[in-house]
């Protein structure tokens, strides 16, 4: 400034800055000095006064903005129904144009009509006629249709009839086939065959093949035998007491089995008490993250949700989070994967996640993304942190968009570096004080 104007000196309201030409090069030099307090022509400014003076033309400022929004959108209003009151008049335009015509066609029908008529003599008995040909046919078609419903209704009853007595036979089949395999279980344990083997002992199968066939013939000798053993007494003490003994030992294995099934019945319900203590609870967490997240994806006109998923309910070690987004209209609910979705889309599915857990779990967070996305996420982020009894929030970046929507709870801290900086063995903390006591007396 001072080069373009050809100033040779110039005062600001702390310096004196002084232009001068070199006498042997040539060169300008410029030279700076602080100026001295004003002795003569101070004004005494009311401090109090001034901030109130600024307050209020900050609250005009503002009020006047709010003002210039309400009016744009006042005329955006008026535009749109200026619009809409255009469409609906050319509408109204088309229906008239529409009742007109119809107005025409009525008149044109009726006086065809009327000539058609003039033109052609009704024959009532013809007509008549074959009214009356046409109600007989009719008359006959429902007869028809009466005689095939009431067929179809004895089929019917026929066919339940059938069916309940095909369920009898099939109830009686597995009660007979139950009552097979008990049999089996039960000829398997006299047998001392183990669980599962299918094939007879040799010694047995040679056994039975000397038996009868017959069922009362293995009856009869069933009885013989027993009344032979009933009237045989030659049993030895040894045989007896291995009876004995092995009768104690079944008592003693069945009173075991049964103490086992009953803890392993408590053991169920106490499993099934802790899912359910455990399960509920995650449950409901889930939800009240599901709807933060469906919230936030909502007002960026896109859709997400999030859910407790596992493919097997009783693994609960592979019990996990799964996040399902949408960021277009045409496509649906997508679970957050690497190969679905782009990387500024899983930035943002991420940060609104970690937003959603911030009434829950207090955790930061730091991700980068596109602008759009990025001027999505802190008009969230702002509506989230300047609401009331919401967690603190530090945001820290190296550059903002422009035009960005600032709440008033906001505090901004500008941090300047760069070149052009001071050094810090330069750094004159008295200098400043000095100044701005100047500044403050003058």
């Amino acid at each position: 400034v001072i080069q373009e104007l050809q100033l040779r000196m110039i005062y600001t309201a702390e310096e004196k800055y002084t232009v001068r030409k070199s006498f042997y090069s040539n060169n300008v030099v410029t030279s700076n000095s602080a100026l001295r307090p004003p002795q003569f022509l101070t004004i005494t400014v009311d401090a109090d006064e001034r901030h109130r003076l600024e307050e209020q033309l900050r609250t005009a400022e503002k009020h006047i903005q709010s003002i210039d929004q309400r009016m744009a959108a006042i005329h955006e209003h008026q535009a749109q129904l200026e619009r809409r009151d255009n469409e609906l008049r050319a509408k109204k335009k088309q229906l008239s144009d529409l009742k007109s015509k119809k107005r025409q066609l009525e008149q044109k029908i009726s006086t065809k009509q009327d000539r058609h008529m003039e033109q052609h003599e009704i024959n009532l008995a013809a007509i008549e006629e074959e009214n009356n040909a046409k109600i007989t046919a009719v008359h006959n078609k429902k007869v028809a249709i009466v005689e095939d419903c009431l067929i179809h209704l004895q089929r019917k009853t026929r066919m339940s009839m059938e069916k309940e007595a095909y369920l009898k036979l099939d109830q009686m089949k597995d009660r007979l086939i139950n009552t097979c395999k008990n049999l089996m279980k039960k000829a398997s344990d006299i047998c001392n065959m183990a669980p599962g083997e299918k094939a007879v002992p040799q010694e047995l199968h040679m056994a039975f093949s000397q038996l009868p066939d017959a069922l009362d013939e293995i009856d009869f000798m069933l009885n013989e035998e027993r009344t032979k053993a009933e009237c045989f007494t030659g049993l030895s003490e040894a045989v007896v007491e291995e009876y004995n003994r092995r009768e104690v030992e079944i008592r003693n294995m069945e009173a075991e089995l049964n103490e086992k099934t009953n803890a392993l019945t408590t053991y169920r319900q106490n499993i099934s008490e802790a899912k359910v203590r455990w399960l509920n609870p995650l449950k409901q967490l889930v939800e009240q993250i599901n709807e933060r997240f469906s919230d936030f994806f909502r007002s960026m006109q896109c859709a997400g949700e999030v859910d407790l998923y596992s493919e097997n309910e009783e693994e609960y070690d592979k019990y996990g989070i799964r996040i399902r987004v949408k960021f277009r209209s045409n496509t649906q609910l997508h679970e957050l994967t690497p190969h679905h979705q782009s990387g500024g889309e899983r930035s943002v599915s991420t940060m609104l996640y970690l937003m959603a857990l911030q009434d829950l779990n207090r955790c930061p967070f730091r991700v980068g993304m596109d602008p759009v996305n990025e001027r999505r996420v802190f008009d969230i982020v702002v509506r989230t942190a300047c609401g009331v009894n919401t967690s603190q929030y530090f945001f820290i970046t190296p550059k903002l968009l422009p035009n960005l929507h600032y709440g008033d709870q906001m505090t901004i801290l500008c941090v300047h570096n760069g070149p052009f900086m001071l050094q810090p063995n330069e750094w004159r903390e008295k200098s400043f004080l000095r100044r701005a006591r100047r500044r403050t007396s003058s």
